[in-house]
């Protein structure tokens, strides 16, 4: 192997810029004449090491942290896009139940039923639902959804007295209209029998 001191004013080929040593008169790969003063190059490779140009000299020595950068990177425009997308979803689930916030009034005024509705948030997932009949208010239950279809239990009671569990089903019926289906289970010992009752209802004036 070449030492060090063959390296010592070392000058590149002026035809194809191959390395040579200083006492070489031709290029030993071109062949082409070396006479002239030669080139030094400041850092020597030492014993054993294949000379390297100034553009091999300036690159990195890995990839490693280029690699780690585009990573991080690519982590942080995930993530951003994620939380993105989660306000995107709750901001429409939001705003498809927006118009069932408000009163509501059954189409048929002599209803043996609900008569009146009104909606309202509990939450940002929950609905606040509270029902009146013709003779008297029937509570309010708040409920795990906020967007129609809506089905759930309503536990019947005058005072302490529990007598039915009437399971509610709330939907759309076309721009602007509710359609409410219970179906009432009686658990008291009336001997009532179980029945159905379908409500259209209407937004109250000013709602």
């Amino acid at each position: 192997m070449a030492g060090e001191s063959e390296y010592a004013g070392i000058r590149p080929c002026g035809s194809c810029g191959t390395v040579n040593k200083a006492a070489a008169r031709f290029c030993r790969k071109c062949g082409a004449s070396l006479d002239g003063p030669g080139v030094a190059i400041p850092n020597a490779p030492q014993k054993g090491q294949t000379p390297k140009s100034p553009d091999q000299a300036a690159l990195p020595r890995s990839g490693h942290s280029t690699g780690l950068d585009r990573r991080i990177l690519l982590l942080a425009l995930a993530g951003c896009g994620l939380i993105g997308l989660t306000w995107f979803a709750l901001g429409m689930h939001r705003g498809t139940s927006a118009p069932l916030v408000g009163h509501w009034r059954n189409e048929d005024p002599n209803t043996g039923g609900v008569l009146r509705l009104a909606l309202n948030y509990a939450s940002h997932n929950k609905l606040s639902i509270h029902a009146w009949s013709s003779c008297c208010d029937m509570g309010e239950m708040q409920v795990p959804n906020i967007v129609p279809p809506i089905t759930f239990l309503w536990d019947d009671q005058v005072g302490n007295i529990h007598f039915a569990v009437t399971k509610w089903e709330v939907s759309w019926d076309g721009p602007g209209r509710l359609k409410v289906v219970t179906h009432t289970h009686f658990i008291d010992s009336s001997g009532r029998p179980d029945y159905i009752m379908v409500g259209f209802f209407i937004r109250e004036a000013g709602s």
